[in-house]
Protein backbone atom coordinates (compact mmCIF):
# COMPACT_ATOMS: atom_id res chain seq x y z
CA UNK A 1 0.00 0.00 0.00
CA UNK A 2 1.35 3.52 -0.83
CA UNK A 3 1.41 5.60 1.84
CA UNK A 4 0.02 9.50 1.39
CA UNK A 5 2.23 11.97 2.76
CA UNK A 6 0.16 15.75 1.78
CA UNK A 7 1.88 18.88 2.71
CA UNK A 8 -0.62 22.33 2.08
CA UNK A 9 1.11 24.84 1.82
CA UNK A 10 0.96 29.10 2.32
CA UNK A 11 -0.55 30.16 -1.38
CA UNK A 12 -2.17 27.05 -1.81
CA UNK A 13 0.46 24.57 -3.53
CA UNK A 14 0.10 21.46 -2.83
CA UNK A 15 3.08 19.09 -2.78
CA UNK A 16 3.55 14.89 -2.19
CA UNK A 17 6.08 12.77 -1.04
CA UNK A 18 5.23 9.09 -1.24
CA UNK A 19 3.43 8.44 -4.37
CA UNK A 20 4.02 11.53 -5.91
CA UNK A 21 7.29 12.91 -5.60
CA UNK A 22 8.45 16.40 -6.04
CA UNK A 23 7.82 17.94 -9.56
CA UNK A 24 4.51 15.85 -10.02
CA UNK A 25 6.16 12.32 -11.26
CA UNK A 26 5.32 9.44 -9.65
CA UNK A 27 7.08 7.29 -7.55
CA UNK A 28 7.03 3.57 -8.67
CA UNK A 29 5.32 1.27 -6.12
CA UNK A 30 6.99 -2.56 -5.17
CA UNK A 31 5.48 -4.66 -7.58
CA UNK A 32 2.45 -6.52 -7.07
CA UNK A 33 0.65 -9.01 -8.56
CA UNK A 34 -2.74 -8.11 -10.40
CA UNK A 35 -6.11 -9.43 -8.09
CA UNK A 36 -8.41 -11.46 -9.81
CA UNK A 37 -12.08 -12.09 -8.00
CA UNK A 38 -11.98 -14.68 -5.74
CA UNK A 39 -13.55 -17.56 -8.31
CA UNK A 40 -11.45 -16.65 -10.65
CA UNK A 41 -7.44 -16.84 -11.34
CA UNK A 42 -5.24 -14.48 -12.91
CA UNK A 43 -4.94 -14.90 -16.40
CA UNK A 44 -1.18 -16.13 -16.85
CA UNK A 45 -0.76 -13.65 -20.27
CA UNK A 46 -1.89 -10.38 -18.40
CA UNK A 47 0.31 -11.32 -15.49
CA UNK A 48 3.31 -12.33 -17.91
CA UNK A 49 2.80 -8.90 -19.14
CA UNK A 50 1.94 -7.13 -15.60
CA UNK A 51 5.45 -8.16 -14.46
CA UNK A 52 7.09 -6.91 -17.39
CA UNK A 53 5.47 -4.01 -16.78
CA UNK A 54 6.51 -3.57 -13.25
CA UNK A 55 10.42 -4.71 -14.31
CA UNK A 56 9.71 -1.11 -17.00
CA UNK A 57 8.53 0.85 -14.11
CA UNK A 58 10.89 0.20 -11.78
CA UNK A 59 13.62 1.23 -14.35
CA UNK A 60 11.90 4.63 -14.64
CA UNK A 61 11.04 3.54 -18.53
CA UNK A 62 7.13 4.30 -18.33
CA UNK A 63 6.67 4.29 -22.28
CA UNK A 64 7.69 0.75 -21.88
CA UNK A 65 5.63 0.05 -19.16
CA UNK A 66 2.45 1.16 -20.28
CA UNK A 67 2.68 -0.55 -23.68
CA UNK A 68 2.69 -3.92 -21.55
CA UNK A 69 0.01 -3.22 -18.90
CA UNK A 70 -2.04 -1.75 -22.61
CA UNK A 71 -1.19 -5.25 -23.15
CA UNK A 72 -2.31 -6.85 -19.88
CA UNK A 73 -5.85 -5.16 -20.44
CA UNK A 74 -6.56 -6.72 -23.65
CA UNK A 75 -5.46 -10.60 -22.38
CA UNK A 76 -7.47 -9.78 -19.09
CA UNK A 77 -9.35 -6.28 -18.62
CA UNK A 78 -10.84 -7.39 -15.35
CA UNK A 79 -8.65 -6.69 -13.32
CA UNK A 80 -8.39 -2.98 -11.07
CA UNK A 81 -4.47 -3.45 -10.63
CA UNK A 82 -3.46 -3.20 -13.84
CA UNK A 83 -5.58 0.25 -14.36
CA UNK A 84 -3.77 1.69 -11.07
CA UNK A 85 -0.65 0.81 -12.70
CA UNK A 86 -1.42 2.76 -16.26
CA UNK A 87 -2.47 5.54 -13.62
CA UNK A 88 0.84 5.48 -12.04
CA UNK A 89 2.76 5.47 -14.86
CA UNK A 90 0.67 8.28 -17.18
CA UNK A 91 1.13 10.51 -13.97
CA UNK A 92 4.95 10.36 -14.55
CA UNK A 93 4.34 11.02 -17.99
CA UNK A 94 2.53 14.09 -16.79
CA UNK A 95 -0.75 12.85 -18.45
CA UNK A 96 -2.77 13.12 -15.20
CA UNK A 97 -5.96 13.60 -17.59
CA UNK A 98 -5.16 9.70 -18.89
CA UNK A 99 -4.35 9.03 -15.23
CA UNK A 100 -7.90 9.62 -13.94
CA UNK A 101 -9.79 7.72 -16.54
CA UNK A 102 -7.94 4.37 -15.85
CA UNK A 103 -8.64 5.84 -11.95
CA UNK A 104 -12.13 5.59 -12.39
CA UNK A 105 -12.29 2.29 -14.46
CA UNK A 106 -10.06 0.86 -11.32
CA UNK A 107 -13.15 1.52 -8.35
CA UNK A 108 -15.39 0.40 -10.87
CA UNK A 109 -13.71 -2.88 -11.03
CA UNK A 110 -12.64 -2.76 -7.39
CA UNK A 111 -14.60 -0.17 -4.99
CA UNK A 112 -12.07 -1.16 -2.19
CA UNK A 113 -9.16 -0.78 -4.31
CA UNK A 114 -6.96 1.83 -1.51
CA UNK A 115 -4.43 2.58 -4.09
CA UNK A 116 -6.90 3.73 -6.30
CA UNK A 117 -8.89 6.01 -4.05
CA UNK A 118 -5.21 7.20 -2.90
CA UNK A 119 -4.30 9.11 -6.58
CA UNK A 120 -7.96 9.81 -6.83
CA UNK A 121 -7.14 12.06 -3.80
CA UNK A 122 -4.10 13.09 -5.15
CA UNK A 123 -5.45 13.93 -8.11
CA UNK A 124 -8.79 15.93 -7.14
CA UNK A 125 -6.06 17.94 -5.16
CA UNK A 126 -3.68 18.77 -8.40
CA UNK A 127 -6.89 20.06 -9.33
CA UNK A 128 -7.74 21.83 -6.40
CA UNK A 129 -11.25 20.14 -6.24
CA UNK A 130 -11.00 19.77 -2.27
CA UNK A 131 -14.77 18.75 -1.95
CA UNK A 132 -14.18 15.56 -4.40
CA UNK A 133 -10.44 14.77 -2.54
CA UNK A 134 -12.70 15.38 0.94
CA UNK A 135 -14.75 12.20 -0.74
CA UNK A 136 -11.78 10.40 -1.83
CA UNK A 137 -10.02 10.48 1.93
CA UNK A 138 -13.47 10.05 3.25
CA UNK A 139 -13.66 6.76 1.55
CA UNK A 140 -9.93 5.80 2.40
CA UNK A 141 -11.18 6.46 6.15
CA UNK A 142 -14.14 4.01 5.92
CA UNK A 143 -11.66 1.39 4.38
CA UNK A 144 -8.45 1.91 6.73
CA UNK A 145 -10.26 3.59 9.70
CA UNK A 146 -6.27 3.15 11.61
CA UNK A 147 -4.96 4.73 9.13
CA UNK A 148 -3.40 8.10 10.60
CA UNK A 149 -2.22 9.63 7.73
CA UNK A 150 -5.50 9.51 6.02
CA UNK A 151 -7.11 11.06 8.34
CA UNK A 152 -4.54 13.94 8.65
CA UNK A 153 -5.05 14.59 5.29
CA UNK A 154 -8.88 15.04 5.62
CA UNK A 155 -7.82 18.15 7.97
CA UNK A 156 -5.13 19.01 5.40
CA UNK A 157 -8.32 19.06 2.83
CA UNK A 158 -10.50 20.75 5.14
CA UNK A 159 -8.08 23.80 6.10
CA UNK A 160 -7.74 24.13 2.38
CA UNK A 161 -11.61 24.24 2.18
CA UNK A 162 -11.52 26.99 5.09
CA UNK A 163 -14.20 25.07 7.27
CA UNK A 164 -11.12 25.45 10.70
CA UNK A 165 -13.76 23.85 13.30
CA UNK A 166 -13.84 20.69 10.85
CA UNK A 167 -10.00 20.81 10.10
CA UNK A 168 -9.26 20.83 13.89
CA UNK A 169 -11.16 18.14 14.42
CA UNK A 170 -9.82 15.78 12.26
CA UNK A 171 -6.32 16.71 13.24
CA UNK A 172 -6.95 16.18 16.68
CA UNK A 173 -8.31 12.73 15.93
CA UNK A 174 -5.11 12.33 13.81
CA UNK A 175 -3.34 13.10 16.98
CA UNK A 176 -5.17 10.79 19.56
CA UNK A 177 -4.65 8.09 17.46
CA UNK A 178 -0.74 8.55 17.29
CA UNK A 179 0.06 10.72 20.61
CA UNK A 180 3.35 10.61 19.68
CA UNK A 181 3.13 12.43 16.55
CA UNK A 182 2.64 16.19 17.86
CA UNK A 183 2.39 17.97 14.45
CA UNK A 184 -1.49 17.69 14.11
CA UNK A 185 -2.03 18.97 17.42
CA UNK A 186 0.70 21.94 16.23
CA UNK A 187 -1.81 22.19 13.45
CA UNK A 188 -4.33 22.41 15.22
CA UNK A 189 -3.33 25.21 17.83
CA UNK A 190 -1.81 27.31 14.73
CA UNK A 191 -5.16 27.16 12.88
CA UNK A 192 -7.56 27.83 16.09
CA UNK A 193 -5.42 31.08 16.86
CA UNK A 194 -5.64 31.44 13.29
CA UNK A 195 -9.32 32.00 12.80
CA UNK A 196 -9.49 33.29 17.02
CA UNK A 197 -11.04 30.45 18.12
CA UNK A 198 -9.31 31.77 21.05
CA UNK A 199 -10.81 29.18 24.00
CA UNK A 200 -10.11 26.17 21.79
CA UNK A 201 -6.50 27.21 20.73
CA UNK A 202 -5.48 27.71 24.14
CA UNK A 203 -7.20 23.70 25.21
CA UNK A 204 -4.66 22.51 22.77
CA UNK A 205 -1.57 24.54 23.83
CA UNK A 206 -2.35 23.13 27.15
CA UNK A 207 -2.18 19.45 25.54
CA UNK A 208 1.27 20.50 24.11
CA UNK A 209 2.46 21.88 27.50
CA UNK A 210 1.74 19.04 28.97
CA UNK A 211 3.99 17.13 26.19
CA UNK A 212 6.90 19.59 25.91
CA UNK A 213 6.27 21.65 29.33
CA UNK A 214 9.71 23.56 28.85
CA UNK A 215 8.69 24.17 25.10
CA UNK A 216 9.51 27.89 24.62
CA UNK A 217 6.85 28.41 21.61
CA UNK A 218 3.78 27.37 23.25
CA UNK A 219 4.02 29.19 26.49
CA UNK A 220 4.69 31.82 24.90
CA UNK A 221 1.66 31.34 22.42
CA UNK A 222 -0.25 30.73 25.43
CA UNK A 223 0.81 33.87 27.20
CA UNK A 224 -0.24 35.66 24.18
CA UNK A 225 -3.31 34.02 23.40
CA UNK A 226 -4.57 34.29 27.17
CA UNK A 227 -4.15 38.36 27.40
CA UNK A 228 -6.09 38.60 23.83
CA UNK A 229 -8.77 36.30 25.90
CA UNK A 230 -8.55 39.52 28.56
CA UNK A 231 -7.29 36.60 31.13
CA UNK A 232 -4.18 38.20 31.97
CA UNK A 233 -3.69 37.00 35.22
CA UNK A 234 -2.86 33.40 33.18
CA UNK A 235 -0.66 35.46 31.11
CA UNK A 236 1.39 36.90 33.81
CA UNK A 237 1.93 33.15 34.81
CA UNK A 238 3.13 31.73 31.58
CA UNK A 239 5.25 34.99 31.02
CA UNK A 240 6.44 33.95 35.00
CA UNK A 241 6.77 30.49 34.00
CA UNK A 242 8.92 31.45 30.73
CA UNK A 243 11.05 33.01 33.06
CA UNK A 244 11.44 30.02 35.05
CA UNK A 245 12.33 27.44 32.19
CA UNK A 246 14.33 29.97 29.52
CA UNK A 247 15.83 32.43 31.81
CA UNK A 248 15.15 36.44 32.47
CA UNK A 249 15.36 37.41 28.96
CA UNK A 250 14.72 41.62 28.33
CA UNK A 251 11.76 40.47 26.30
CA UNK A 252 10.00 38.62 28.95
CA UNK A 253 10.70 41.18 31.56
CA UNK A 254 8.89 43.94 29.57
CA UNK A 255 6.17 41.80 28.78
CA UNK A 256 5.51 41.21 32.42
CA UNK A 257 5.66 45.02 33.13
CA UNK A 258 3.16 45.49 30.61
CA UNK A 259 0.64 43.02 31.83
CA UNK A 260 1.03 44.26 35.54
CA UNK A 261 0.64 47.61 34.07
CA UNK A 262 -2.63 46.28 32.56
CA UNK A 263 -3.91 45.04 35.74
CA UNK A 264 -3.43 48.01 37.56
CA UNK A 265 -0.27 46.81 39.18
CA UNK A 266 1.69 49.43 38.58
CA UNK A 267 4.34 48.80 41.89
CA UNK A 268 4.64 45.00 40.20
CA UNK A 269 5.34 46.66 37.36
CA UNK A 270 8.19 49.00 38.04
CA UNK A 271 9.80 46.37 40.06
CA UNK A 272 9.73 44.13 37.38
CA UNK A 273 11.48 46.93 35.06
CA UNK A 274 13.85 47.75 37.89
CA UNK A 275 15.21 44.01 38.06
CA UNK A 276 16.00 44.52 34.42
CA UNK A 277 17.61 47.19 34.52
CA UNK A 278 19.56 45.80 37.54
CA UNK A 279 21.15 43.96 34.72
CA UNK A 280 20.77 46.18 31.29
CA UNK A 281 21.20 49.63 32.23
CA UNK A 282 20.17 50.73 28.85
CA UNK A 283 17.75 49.10 28.33
CA UNK A 284 15.64 51.53 26.14
CA UNK A 285 12.23 50.69 26.48
CA UNK A 286 12.44 49.52 30.05
CA UNK A 287 13.38 53.39 30.81
CA UNK A 288 10.53 54.58 28.77
CA UNK A 289 8.47 52.48 30.71
CA UNK A 290 9.81 53.44 33.74
CA UNK A 291 9.35 57.37 32.93
CA UNK A 292 5.72 56.92 32.01
CA UNK A 293 4.63 54.83 34.93
CA UNK A 294 5.80 57.34 37.45
CA UNK A 295 4.30 60.31 35.00
CA UNK A 296 1.25 57.91 35.50
CA UNK A 297 1.89 58.01 39.41
CA UNK A 298 2.79 61.68 39.54
CA UNK A 299 6.18 61.37 40.92
CA UNK A 300 7.80 63.82 38.45
CA UNK A 301 11.09 63.77 39.36
CA UNK A 302 11.66 59.91 39.08
CA UNK A 303 9.46 60.30 35.88
CA UNK A 304 12.26 62.73 34.38
CA UNK A 305 15.40 61.03 35.93
CA UNK A 306 14.82 57.79 33.44
CA UNK A 307 13.70 60.73 30.78
CA UNK A 308 16.95 62.09 31.02
CA UNK A 309 18.52 59.00 31.01
CA UNK A 310 16.80 57.68 27.51
CA UNK A 311 18.55 61.29 26.18
CA UNK A 312 22.31 60.39 27.44
CA UNK A 313 21.94 56.72 26.07
CA UNK A 314 19.57 57.36 22.51
CA UNK A 315 20.58 61.19 22.05
CA UNK A 316 19.57 59.87 18.24
CA UNK A 317 15.77 58.80 19.05
CA UNK A 318 13.08 61.54 19.98
CA UNK A 319 11.56 59.46 22.81
CA UNK A 320 13.81 60.75 25.49
CA UNK A 321 13.44 64.00 24.49
CA UNK A 322 9.12 63.56 24.34
CA UNK A 323 9.14 61.45 27.33
CA UNK A 324 10.61 64.54 28.96
CA UNK A 325 8.37 66.51 27.46
CA UNK A 326 5.52 64.66 28.63
CA UNK A 327 6.78 65.39 32.13
CA UNK A 328 6.26 69.08 31.78
CA UNK A 329 3.20 69.02 30.03
CA UNK A 330 1.20 66.91 31.99
CA UNK A 331 2.13 69.57 34.75
CA UNK A 332 1.27 72.86 32.68
CA UNK A 333 4.70 74.12 32.09
CA UNK A 334 4.43 75.04 28.34
CA UNK A 335 7.75 76.67 28.24
CA UNK A 336 9.80 74.01 29.26
CA UNK A 337 7.83 71.55 27.08
CA UNK A 338 9.49 74.06 24.27
CA UNK A 339 12.88 74.13 25.92
CA UNK A 340 13.30 70.37 25.56
CA UNK A 341 11.85 69.97 22.31
CA UNK A 342 12.47 73.40 20.20
CA UNK A 343 16.50 72.36 19.71
CA UNK A 344 15.89 69.20 18.94
CA UNK A 345 12.94 69.93 16.35
CA UNK A 346 14.92 70.62 13.27
CA UNK A 347 16.72 66.84 14.07
CA UNK A 348 13.61 65.15 14.77
CA UNK A 349 11.29 66.71 11.30
CA UNK A 350 9.54 63.54 10.70
CA UNK A 351 8.70 62.75 14.33
CA UNK A 352 4.47 63.33 14.56
CA UNK A 353 4.98 63.57 18.33
CA UNK A 354 7.82 65.96 18.27
CA UNK A 355 6.13 68.55 15.84
CA UNK A 356 2.73 68.50 17.49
Amino acid sequence: MMKVKIFLLALGTVWFTGCIAPGGALKPAPPSTPSAPESQEPDPEALQHFMDAQVYMNQGNYPMAVIELQDALIADPSISTIHVSLAECFFNLGKADRAYTHLKEAVKLDPEDQDAHEMLGQYYLIKKDWAQAQQEFTILTELDPDNVEYIIARGDIYKMMEEPEKAIEFYLKGYYRNPDNITPLEQAAQLAAQYKLVDQAMTILQELIKVDPDNERYLQAYSDLAVMNQDVATGIQGLKQLIAIHGDRPQYRIQLALLYAQEDQPDSAIGTLHSLLARDSTNQMALHLLSSLYLDQEDYARAETYAKQLIHWYPDQPRGYVDRAMVYLTQDDYQRVTDVLTPVADQFAEDFTVQY
